[in-house]
């Protein structure tokens, strides 16, 4: 009963990147994950990379990335216009948490850009590493309408 869920009963997904994801400079680009570790079917649904909501509320999503240089993040849905608020990070490890609010069936997208700072012109969202599989994760919790 999504309509009436309370903390104690919250929906969870937990998506991970098992591959890297090239982004060009000046491009959002969106970032797909490779599968879904958890997924309550109740909440949406997983398919070709995204995550796609049954119901309209606030959701928590926190995401953990690794990358090889300064990459601005934003949180987009396919019925809203692109989040205008970027994070940058000076660190490869970027670990950020958002509230957004999306619709019924609004597929959630995670987009990355590259700036072209330094002497790379894109950069590399990393999804594995030889002793680290899982670099790029991304948890999406339903908190309530």
């Amino acid at each position: 009963d999504f309509e009436n869920m309370v903390a104690s009963q919250p929906g969870f997904c937990h998506l991970l990147q098992t591959s890297h994801t090239t982004i060009p400079q000046g491009t959002p680009t969106p970032i797909p994950f490779s599968t879904a570790r958890i997924i309550d079917t109740r909440m949406g649904t997983f398919d070709a990379g995204y995550f796609t909501t049954n119901w309209e509320g606030w959701y928590k999503v926190m995401w953990s990335i690794w990358t090889d240089g300064d990459v601005y993040f934003m949180l987009g849905g396919s019925q809203s216009s692109m989040d205008n608020t970027t994070t940058t990070y000076a660190s490869s490890s970027v670990t950020a948490q958002r509230i957004v609010y999306l619709k019924k069936y609004e597929t959630l997208r995670l987009y990355a850009m590259s700036d072209g700072i330094g002497t790379l012109s894109t950069r590399t969202i990393y999804g594995y590493d030889y002793n680290f599989p899982n670099l790029a994760q991304m948890s999406i919790e339903f908190l309530g309408k």
